[in-house]
């Protein structure tokens, strides 16, 4: 299958940039239960993320938020023309979306046509001609979008079902799953060969992972904030997961933990493994995976009760499972009882010189100049990636020391995030009514509730009820409880 015109340009992103490997866009009536059912179990045995969605919408609908955001957040899609593709008009919303983002995000797009020739398709013709007859009666303002992405999607070399295989399906969906997987690995091993320093890692944490070997492997990767523990798991994860027979990577359980509870984690490992289950969470964890060979990778873990409900014991996993987990807390790791220790070592001199430089252009610097620079760096950042990164950018301001989404939505590492929480609360200690900023809720409540009064007690108690679970809707509704001074803030927002 030819790639070169499946996508405008090369992804911007590393593997981990994007929420799944591969989309999966389709006609639920021709083929839900039978080939993408088949193709997608094959893809996630694979160690291949995929997003397909399980719910039918209702006739007249369009697709919503969450459905944009997976297409958007998928590396590859993979589109099945069928003969009743085009009948759909969420199908069509669906794909010209796919292709918007394809053309902004530089997205694979592979098409498989199921039972239908691409001429059909590409110069929408019986089947597909009825159905845009149609549309130009009910859905006039979106026919010109709609053959555009057509044409766009089926002019790309993909898979003929009838043609593949000599028409055996379960060995044709084996090719593709192949190919789909050499893509998603050729994305993992790019990614990697940017990463200074990375290899010489990866290898020594390999051979302390002892792929090959059976048993129950937990394996801790400890480092302090800024080191590249995820950078490391992740990048390991990316090379291996294929191997097993399940595997997932389950980020930022520290924040997570703290805002959704140990219950969704639970539901996310099952989801990502393919267990559509709600509740029973731990218990289904060790009763579903106590046979198989799975991969799960645990990362910034701060508590050790949150190993207890995610990878409680070496008995809940199959033989030759492998399960890393990274975090700041040696000692959490040693009450685990996990195999191995994993300190992540920073970066040396020569490395680290060299990912600064990265992120810091010369400008108009001398070189005299800029090699003292690029000394003065290094030292001071002590081998630290995160801390190399920032330093380099060309201009603070430019990136502010955030990043910002697509969507709108602002990101920062939690150790420049804990840096400004620390800069805030050494201003006044004890007074959380003085700071410039309040994240914390209790803090918050204090900040902003009346004095110690019956009544302002009253309140208070009134206050904390409502923001445990609040918006910005609910905190307009109870402004009139809010200290004077902040309720007259006319820029007041909710952030979550």
């Amino acid at each position: 299958m030819a790639s070169s015109s499946s996508s405008p340009s090369a992804p911007a992103f590393s593997s981990h940039s994007w929420c799944y490997d591969v989309f999966l866009s389709f006609r639920g009536e021709d083929t839900r239960r039978t080939f993408v059912d088949h193709l997608y179990t094959a893809l996630e045995q694979q160690g291949i993320n995929t997003y397909k969605d399980s719910v039918a919408l209702p006739r007249g609908e369009s697709i919503g938020p969450s459905l944009k955001k997976a297409i958007k957040e998928s590396y590859i899609v993979v589109i099945i023309f069928s003969k009743s593709y085009a009948d759909s008009s969420w199908c069509l919303d669906e794909l010209a979306h796919i292709m918007t983002c394809r053309d902004i995000r530089g997205q694979i797009v592979m098409p498989i046509f199921y039972d239908v020739d691409p001429s059909e398709v590409r110069k929408q013709k019986r089947r597909y001609k009825e159905a845009f007859t149609k549309h130009e009666h009910e859905n006039k303002t979106k026919v010109k979008s709609w053959r555009k992405a057509l044409v766009d999607a089926s002019s790309i070399s993909g898979w003929e079902t009838r043609n593949i295989a000599n028409g055996h399906e379960s060995q044709g969906i084996k090719q593709i799953v192949v190919e789909i997987s050499q893509k998603v690995q050729q994305v993992a091993s790019s990614a990697n060969e940017n990463l200074v320093g990375i290899v010489a890692r990866m290898q020594r944490l390999k051979s302390e992972l002892q792929i090959e070997s059976g048993g129950v492997l937990m394996i801790g990767v400890w480092g302090i904030g800024g080191a590249g523990k995820t950078t490391l798991a992740s990048s390991i994860y990316d090379e291996i997961c294929r191997q097993f027979d399940g595997c997932c990577f389950i980020p930022n359980i520290r924040e997570e933990s703290s805002r959704h509870g140990l219950g969704k984690l639970e539901e996310d490992i099952l989801s990502k493994m393919g267990v559509n289950r709600v509740g029973g969470g731990r218990w289904v964890i060790n009763n579903r995976f106590h046979h198989r060979k799975v991969l799960i990778v645990l990362d910034d873990v701060d508590h050790l009760g949150q190993l207890k409900a995610l990878a409680g014991s070496h008995d809940w996993f199959g033989e030759g499972s492998r399960i890393i987990i990274t975090t700041r807390n040696k000692h959490l790791l040693v009450a685990h009882k996990v195999n191995v220790i994993h300190s992540i070592r920073l970066l040396d001199n020569d490395e680290a010189i060299k990912l600064f430089r990265k992120h810091a252009p010369r400008d108009n610097r001398h070189v005299e100049e800029y090699e003292n620079l690029s000394k003065e760096v290094v030292s001071y950042a002590g081998g630290l990636p995160l801390a190399l990164t920032v330093l380099g950018v060309k201009v603070l301001i430019q990136k502010a020391l955030i990043t910002i989404s697509e969507d709108g939505k602002f990101d920062m590492h939690d150790l420049v995030q804990e840096m400004g929480h620390h800069i805030v609360r050494g201003e006044h200690p004890n007074n959380p009514e003085k700071h410039s900023r309040v994240w914390k809720e209790l803090d918050m409540i204090e900040a902003i509730s009346f004095k110690y009064s019956s009544e302002g007690q009253l309140q208070r108690n009134k206050l904390q009820r409502n923001f445990r679970y609040g918006s910005e809707n609910q905190l307009k509704r109870y402004k009139r409880l809010l200290h004077p001074i902040v309720a007259n803030a006319k820029n007041l927002r909710w952030i979550e």
